[in-house]
Protein backbone atom coordinates (compact mmCIF):
# COMPACT_ATOMS: atom_id res chain seq x y z
CA UNK A 1 0.00 0.00 0.00
CA UNK A 2 1.15 3.59 -0.95
CA UNK A 3 0.98 6.54 1.12
CA UNK A 4 -0.81 9.39 -1.20
CA UNK A 5 -0.12 12.77 0.55
CA UNK A 6 -1.43 16.34 -0.78
CA UNK A 7 0.34 19.24 0.75
CA UNK A 8 -1.05 22.99 1.58
CA UNK A 9 -0.15 25.71 3.08
CA UNK A 10 -0.66 29.57 3.68
CA UNK A 11 0.90 33.18 4.38
CA UNK A 12 -0.72 34.40 7.79
CA UNK A 13 -0.49 38.12 8.57
CA UNK A 14 0.70 39.75 11.78
CA UNK A 15 -0.62 42.99 10.75
CA UNK A 16 2.35 44.51 10.13
CA UNK A 17 2.92 43.95 6.74
CA UNK A 18 4.64 40.74 7.71
CA UNK A 19 3.70 37.21 7.25
CA UNK A 20 4.29 33.98 9.18
CA UNK A 21 5.24 30.88 6.64
CA UNK A 22 6.15 27.65 8.18
CA UNK A 23 9.27 26.15 6.24
CA UNK A 24 8.51 22.22 6.45
CA UNK A 25 12.03 21.34 5.11
CA UNK A 26 13.27 22.27 8.48
CA UNK A 27 10.63 22.39 10.35
CA UNK A 28 10.97 26.33 11.20
CA UNK A 29 7.90 29.29 11.07
CA UNK A 30 9.67 32.01 9.60
CA UNK A 31 8.55 35.84 9.88
CA UNK A 32 9.12 37.41 6.37
CA UNK A 33 8.47 40.23 4.78
CA UNK A 34 5.38 40.92 1.91
CA UNK A 35 8.56 40.86 -1.13
CA UNK A 36 9.98 37.39 0.52
CA UNK A 37 7.19 35.10 1.19
CA UNK A 38 6.18 35.44 -2.64
CA UNK A 39 9.90 34.88 -3.41
CA UNK A 40 9.94 31.74 -5.35
CA UNK A 41 13.54 30.99 -4.48
CA UNK A 42 13.05 31.50 -0.86
CA UNK A 43 10.42 29.79 -0.64
CA UNK A 44 11.82 26.73 -2.37
CA UNK A 45 14.83 26.86 -0.40
CA UNK A 46 12.50 26.42 3.05
CA UNK A 47 10.51 23.15 1.09
CA UNK A 48 7.66 24.78 -0.13
CA UNK A 49 8.24 24.15 -4.10
CA UNK A 50 5.77 21.25 -4.42
CA UNK A 51 3.25 22.24 -2.05
CA UNK A 52 -0.19 24.41 -3.23
CA UNK A 53 -0.56 27.87 -2.07
CA UNK A 54 -3.84 28.91 -0.55
CA UNK A 55 -5.49 32.20 0.64
CA UNK A 56 -6.46 30.79 3.84
CA UNK A 57 -5.52 27.21 5.40
CA UNK A 58 -8.94 25.86 7.13
CA UNK A 59 -8.67 23.83 10.17
CA UNK A 60 -10.48 20.25 9.09
CA UNK A 61 -11.21 20.15 12.95
CA UNK A 62 -14.96 20.02 13.64
CA UNK A 63 -14.59 18.77 17.15
CA UNK A 64 -12.58 17.08 19.78
CA UNK A 65 -13.70 13.80 20.62
CA UNK A 66 -11.78 12.82 23.73
CA UNK A 67 -10.04 15.17 26.36
CA UNK A 68 -8.27 14.34 29.77
CA UNK A 69 -11.15 15.47 31.53
CA UNK A 70 -13.59 13.23 30.11
CA UNK A 71 -11.20 9.90 30.25
CA UNK A 72 -9.63 10.63 33.80
CA UNK A 73 -12.19 7.36 35.38
CA UNK A 74 -12.26 5.98 32.14
CA UNK A 75 -10.64 2.41 32.03
CA UNK A 76 -8.14 2.70 29.52
CA UNK A 77 -7.10 0.11 26.63
CA UNK A 78 -3.66 -1.80 27.01
CA UNK A 79 -1.24 -0.87 24.30
CA UNK A 80 1.25 -2.72 22.82
CA UNK A 81 4.85 -1.79 23.85
CA UNK A 82 6.00 -1.39 20.56
CA UNK A 83 3.11 2.19 20.41
CA UNK A 84 4.85 3.16 23.26
CA UNK A 85 8.41 2.72 21.98
CA UNK A 86 7.27 4.22 18.67
CA UNK A 87 5.50 6.78 20.67
CA UNK A 88 9.16 7.80 22.59
CA UNK A 89 10.74 7.84 19.48
CA UNK A 90 8.52 10.03 17.79
CA UNK A 91 9.02 12.63 20.72
CA UNK A 92 12.66 12.41 20.57
CA UNK A 93 13.12 12.88 16.61
CA UNK A 94 11.05 16.22 16.95
CA UNK A 95 14.71 17.62 17.91
CA UNK A 96 16.45 16.41 14.69
CA UNK A 97 13.81 14.84 12.01
CA UNK A 98 11.66 17.89 10.72
CA UNK A 99 7.93 17.11 11.26
CA UNK A 100 6.92 16.56 7.38
CA UNK A 101 9.71 13.77 7.15
CA UNK A 102 8.73 12.26 10.37
CA UNK A 103 5.29 12.34 8.81
CA UNK A 104 6.05 10.98 5.69
CA UNK A 105 8.15 8.18 7.52
CA UNK A 106 5.16 7.16 9.81
CA UNK A 107 2.92 6.89 6.80
CA UNK A 108 5.38 4.62 5.30
CA UNK A 109 6.01 2.64 8.21
CA UNK A 110 1.66 2.08 9.00
CA UNK A 111 1.36 -0.51 6.28
CA UNK A 112 4.14 -2.76 6.80
CA UNK A 113 3.29 -2.56 10.94
CA UNK A 114 -0.36 -2.86 10.46
CA UNK A 115 -0.23 -6.64 11.93
CA UNK A 116 0.93 -5.34 15.26
CA UNK A 117 -2.55 -3.63 16.12
CA UNK A 118 -4.89 -5.40 18.25
CA UNK A 119 -8.02 -3.88 16.39
CA UNK A 120 -6.98 -3.05 12.66
CA UNK A 121 -10.38 -1.21 12.16
CA UNK A 122 -10.19 1.63 14.67
CA UNK A 123 -12.39 4.79 14.24
CA UNK A 124 -11.42 8.17 15.48
CA UNK A 125 -12.47 7.19 18.79
CA UNK A 126 -10.68 4.10 19.22
CA UNK A 127 -7.55 5.74 18.27
CA UNK A 128 -8.19 8.47 20.83
CA UNK A 129 -8.46 6.12 23.11
CA UNK A 130 -5.33 4.26 22.85
CA UNK A 131 -3.32 7.80 22.30
CA UNK A 132 -4.59 9.14 25.54
CA UNK A 133 -3.38 5.32 27.21
CA UNK A 134 0.23 5.47 25.59
CA UNK A 135 0.79 8.95 26.91
CA UNK A 136 -0.09 7.74 30.19
CA UNK A 137 1.67 4.57 30.44
CA UNK A 138 5.13 6.69 29.25
CA UNK A 139 4.11 8.97 31.55
CA UNK A 140 4.10 12.31 29.40
CA UNK A 141 2.55 14.00 26.53
CA UNK A 142 3.49 16.21 23.76
CA UNK A 143 1.40 17.74 20.22
CA UNK A 144 4.56 16.48 18.02
CA UNK A 145 4.54 12.77 19.13
CA UNK A 146 0.77 12.53 19.60
CA UNK A 147 0.21 13.88 16.17
CA UNK A 148 2.58 11.66 14.58
CA UNK A 149 0.67 8.21 16.05
CA UNK A 150 -2.52 9.49 15.49
CA UNK A 151 -1.70 9.70 11.90
CA UNK A 152 0.21 6.17 12.12
CA UNK A 153 -2.64 4.46 13.85
CA UNK A 154 -5.54 6.28 11.29
CA UNK A 155 -3.13 5.29 8.33
CA UNK A 156 -2.39 1.98 9.62
CA UNK A 157 -6.27 1.33 9.75
CA UNK A 158 -6.69 2.65 6.22
CA UNK A 159 -8.36 5.69 7.30
CA UNK A 160 -7.11 9.36 5.44
CA UNK A 161 -6.13 11.94 8.26
CA UNK A 162 -4.34 15.07 7.72
CA UNK A 163 -1.70 16.85 9.91
CA UNK A 164 -1.81 20.48 10.70
CA UNK A 165 0.79 22.75 12.03
CA UNK A 166 -0.87 26.03 13.44
CA UNK A 167 0.72 29.39 14.65
CA UNK A 168 -0.47 31.33 17.53
CA UNK A 169 -0.21 34.59 15.90
CA UNK A 170 1.69 36.90 16.05
CA UNK A 171 4.09 34.33 17.66
CA UNK A 172 6.27 31.58 16.54
CA UNK A 173 4.68 29.25 19.28
CA UNK A 174 3.41 26.21 17.58
CA UNK A 175 1.13 23.67 17.83
CA UNK A 176 0.78 20.54 15.37
CA UNK A 177 -2.73 17.91 15.79
CA UNK A 178 -3.97 15.34 12.98
CA UNK A 179 -7.61 15.32 12.15
CA UNK A 180 -9.52 12.21 11.10
CA UNK A 181 -12.90 12.02 9.17
CA UNK A 182 -13.12 16.08 10.80
CA UNK A 183 -12.30 14.96 14.28
CA UNK A 184 -10.01 15.08 16.37
CA UNK A 185 -9.17 12.10 18.15
CA UNK A 186 -7.48 13.01 21.37
CA UNK A 187 -6.08 16.46 23.24
CA UNK A 188 -5.26 16.56 26.95
CA UNK A 189 -6.96 20.09 27.08
CA UNK A 190 -8.28 21.50 23.95
CA UNK A 191 -6.19 24.39 22.33
CA UNK A 192 -5.68 24.03 18.77
CA UNK A 193 -8.36 26.23 18.20
CA UNK A 194 -6.33 29.37 19.52
CA UNK A 195 -4.11 28.66 16.92
CA UNK A 196 -3.99 29.71 13.05
CA UNK A 197 -3.52 26.84 10.64
CA UNK A 198 -0.15 27.69 8.07
CA UNK A 199 0.55 24.52 6.97
CA UNK A 200 -1.37 21.25 6.33
CA UNK A 201 -0.17 17.21 5.27
CA UNK A 202 -3.12 15.29 4.09
CA UNK A 203 -1.99 11.44 3.87
CA UNK A 204 -4.60 9.07 2.22
CA UNK A 205 -3.50 5.32 2.26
Amino acid sequence: MRIKDAETWAAVSTGDDRYLIYGPRVGRLYLLSSDDSSSATLLGIIGLSGATKLTDVVDPVDLVLHSLSDLKKRNLPEVAFSLRCGYRLARISYHFIPFRTAAKMAGRMAPLFRSLLPHRDLTPTKIGLIVHAIEEAVGSGSCYPRALLTAYLSLSSGRRCVLVVGSLVPTRKMHVWCSIDSALPYEPMPEHYMYKPVWMLALTP
